[in-house]
């Protein structure tokens, strides 16, 4: 038995034909059983004296027989059976760039999430946490898409555009329930906030090190009348006697209640020897938001905090000024700041603080500001209580 050189079925040896493809394997040739030219080669008779003649080697016929095959059986068992070779078909294409036809890189998608990431970074307008809210919620739909359907480029700019804005996005969500986030709104004319009195004191070093510290303070009014003054950033520069910029500050209010007016206190300190020339301060206002405080927590009123019996007591090493807070708001005040303002003909001439301890609603407690150095002149005491500063 054989097999078939194009389709591999076995082929009977009498069989010039593939019955399964039927193309031509094989020339017919009948197998003829050869004589033992080894014997022949021995046979006496063959070669014998005596006979009369030689005997005749003859080739013994052949016959051809022809092969029974059914032409319409092969024609239809080419047209079931035929399968294109295989050796023909292209390579698989595992490694484009070796054949020549690798995709184009698509920029597009990193270009999305670069600008994603950058959004996320901005704060999504901080302040306004019903913009806030929209736009971080924005990202972060985009970003996820853009991370497990789309399969952008840039993952891990989608990654922390993800992270920076669910923290935005949790933060405005708890600011706007704190601060009642469907009425905010920006400063209007006439009802802008105003920053009023002002001033500063240069702490004396005790060392030759190069590092300046002042104390100040400022006052801010919040002149609407219905509306929450939320995160007032104040602008403060330090001047000279000539009026030059020698420093500059900016300082965070977190609230003013609606026509109240606040004194905030804070300390600047700077390496370098042209703040000690400060002798005033000016300051600016930038732009701040409104809302409403029905959802509010602990809101105080400056009048709500009554400073007396303040007084200017000389002890052997240092001086102190002394006096009582009575905290007359429904809310405890957590450590608030004390800053006392020592005036000579309205000027500020020194200007020192300390922290009081957590005042319970409708109790007072007893302060002690130590000072160190000697006192100026002065004309006038003034003791402010600081609850607002961030």
């Amino acid at each position: 038995m054989s097999f078939c050189q194009y389709c591999g079925h076995q082929i009977p040896d009498d069989n010039s034909f593939c019955p399964n493809c039927g193309r031509l394997v094989k020339a017919t040739i009948q197998h003829v059983e050869k004589e033992d030219r080894f014997e022949k080669f021995y046979d006496e008779s063959y070669y014998s004296i005596d006979s009369d003649k030689k005997k005749s080697r003859k080739k013994p016929k052949v016959k051809k027989s022809k092969p029974v095959v059914n032409p319409v059986r092969v024609e239809n068992n080419v047209q079931a059976n035929y399968t294109a070779p295989t050796y023909n078909t292209p390579p698989v294409n595992n490694n484009p760039q070796i054949y020549g036809y690798a995709p184009q890189e698509n920029y597009g998608s990193l270009f999305v999430s670069v600008i994603l990431f950058l959004l996320s970074l901005t704060g999504c307008c901080y302040g306004i946490p019903a913009v806030t809210i929209v736009i971080t919620t924005i990202i972060i739909v985009v970003s996820f898409l853009g991370l497990f359907k789309y399969k952008f480029k840039g993952t891990i700019f989608l990654i922390l555009a993800i992270m920076f804005s669910a923290m935005a996005l949790l933060g405005s969500i708890g600011y706007g329930r704190r601060w009642g986030f469907f009425t905010v709104r920006q400063m209007e004319d006439g009802k802008d906030p105003i920053l009023g009195e002002a001033g500063v004191y240069v702490v004396p070093s005790s060392d030759d090190n190069g590092k300046t510290t002042v104390y100040y303070y400022y006052e801010l009014t919040n002149t609407d009348e219905a509306l929450v003054l939320i995160d007032q950033s104040v602008h403060l520069d330090f001047l000279d006697s000539a009026g030059k910029q020698v420093g500059t500050e900016y300082h965070h209010t977190s609230y003013v209640l609606p026509g109240d007016t606040v004194y905030c206190f804070g300390i600047e300190s700077l390496h370098s020897r042209r703040l000690g020339e400060c002798v005033e301060i000016d300051g600016g206002l930038s732009t701040a938001s409104f809302a409403s405080y029905e959802h509010f927590k602990n809101p105080i009123r400056s009048t709500d905090i009554e400073v007396s019996d303040a007084s200017v007591t000389e002890e052997k090493y240092y001086q102190s000024v002394t006096g009582e807070i009575t905290n007359n708001s429904d809310y405890n005040l957590d450590d608030p700041i004390v800053f006392v303002v020592f005036k000579l003909d309205g000027e500020v001439v020194l200007i020192d603080y300390t922290t009081a301890g957590v005042i319970s609603s409708g109790e007072t407690e007893d302060f002690t500001i130590k000072i160190f150095n000697a006192l100026p002149e002065y004309d006038t005491i003034e003791v402010y209580v600081d609850v607002w500063s961030k």
